[in-house]
């Protein structure tokens, strides 16, 4: 007894996504997946990073992009800055200046230089 061959269009698999491009309008950028979840992932990475660099201003953003080159050349440094940084949050209780000193929020506000106000003159001081 000789098996029939089944026909052609019903031996292949159904057509599966190749690959597919994504190109921003905003910079011109291009990406390409080979999976829909992975074209997702990348259309949703670069329109956050758009977000994410729109609130910086320059020197921020210089200073951002200056951090990631050096801990995305080397993962394992990211990985000891953190495991750093939350030792000695967890022995504390507050995160500590590399310095060893205890970190204290900043009155004037994140990122703004502590700043203390002159001393008032006293009455009857001249100024």
């Amino acid at each position: 007894m000789t098996e029939t061959p089944l026909p052609l269009a019903r031996q292949t698999e159904p057509a599966a996504w190749d690959q597919a491009t994504f190109r921003c309008d905003q910079c011109g950028a291009q990406r390409a997946a080979a999976t829909e979840a992975d074209y997702l992932e990348a259309v949703s990475a670069h329109r956050d990073a758009h977000a994410v660099l729109a609130q910086l201003n320059p020197i921020e953003r210089n200073g951002l992009v200056s951090i990631l080159r050096v801990i995305l050349a080397s993962p394992e440094l990211g990985f000891e800055i953190l495991a750093l940084t939350d030792h000695k949050k967890a022995a504390t209780g507050r995160p500590q200046r590399t310095d060893g000193s205890l970190w204290r929020p900043n009155p004037n506000g994140a990122g703004a230089p502590h700043r203390t106000r002159p001393a008032r003159p006293s009455h009857g001081e001249e100024t």
